[in-house]
């Protein structure tokens, strides 16, 4: 049986499927799996106020 369960994440605010949130071995992620790569790549690239700032400018263009 599969499971049509949708969740929002928390940063780019797209709903997908509950497997989009589950990687690097836990299952209930707040961001989904491109937001994560995104993440990382904008903490690797430029540190955690980078990566904060990132997280900021993608809820902004969905969050009122």
């Amino acid at each position: 049986m599969t499971s049509d369960a949708r969740k929002s994440c928390s940063i780019c605010g797209k709903s997908f499927p509950l497997t989009e949130f589950a990687y690097g071995g836990k299952e209930n992620r707040s961001y989904c799996g491109s937001c994560n790569k995104a993440d990382h790549a904008a903490r690797a690239a430029g540190g955690v106020e980078a990566a904060r700032q990132f997280r900021t400018e993608q809820r902004a263009k969905w969050k009122h």
